[in-house]
């Protein structure tokens, strides 16, 4: 494992362009995110408004009251096609990024430089993979949550118990506030389960078709997926505390 950091840290600073299939997929990835966040807001304003209007026969301009109780369950169910589309075109974006990336490193072994135009040329040979590797994490996804909601559910009830009860100190109950352990502690065991489940799908996709990867090569594909899960998901509760 040190060997693989090693290298790694070694040629992401002798060959920069390395970088550059990442670097293009976040950008186009903070755009996706950006429209989707203008397409959702604009449609749940829209709707509140729509579901909040109430028509008097006495005039024929509208008279808007609070919202029904059915509002937010409408607005989840006709933005969620947006918020889906945009995670499955991300996923899209940053497998085409993965593959790009692993075609450089393959160019950079055989030729000794890592050719651009080369390494994209197999998006082109890869889009079928690539989306029945993007449909597959989407749907591990989607059933994950369904799983998980009812834990994530438990666990939501449990800490608004533990930040209600009198007969806690308040510092504990501050400290339960600010850091979201219950959700961080209930989140992560999933999230590593989907890693060992991907961790060879992912690897499978960067081989050529028909081959089949080693049990070591899975095994450390798994490992690395699972440190990267819990670095990544340990930063995400600490930096905007720090921020």
């Amino acid at each position: 494992m040190r060997t693989l950091l090693r290298t790694t840290a070694s040629l992401l600073r002798q060959y920069p362009i390395l970088w550059f299939p990442l670097v293009i997929a976040d950008i186009v990835n903070f755009s996706l995110d950006w429209t989707e966040r203008r397409l959702h807001h604009n449609l749940v304003v829209h709707l509140v408004s729509w579901l909040s209007q109430n028509h008097s026969v006495l005039s024929s301009t509208p008279v808007y009251a609070d919202p029904p109780h059915f509002t937010t369950t409408v607005i989840v169910i006709l933005t969620a096609p947006i918020t889906w589309a945009t995670y499955f075109l991300s996923t899209v974006l940053y497998t085409s990024a993965m593959l790009v990336t692993a075609a450089l490193l393959a160019n950079l072994a055989e030729n000794g430089h890592p050719l651009l135009h080369l390494a994209a040329s197999t998006l082109r040979s890869s889009r079928r993979r690539i989306l029945v590797f993007s449909v597959k994490l989407c749907a591990l996804f989607a059933v994950s949550l369904l799983l998980a909601a009812p834990l994530l559910a438990g666990a939501i009830w449990f800490q608004r118990f533990l930040e209600t009860t009198p007969s806690l100190p308040l510092k504990f109950q501050l400290q339960l506030q600010k850091a979201d352990l219950l959700g961080y502690v209930t989140e992560l065991p999933i999230m590593m389960a989907i890693a060992c489940i991907v961790a060879p799908m992912a690897l499978k996709l960067l081989q050529p078709p028909g081959s089949t990867p080693t049990q070591q090569a899975i095994k450390t594909a798994r490992i690395v997926a699972l440190i990267v899960v819990a670095v990544t998901s340990t930063l995400e509760i600490f930096l905007p505390r720090i921020a």
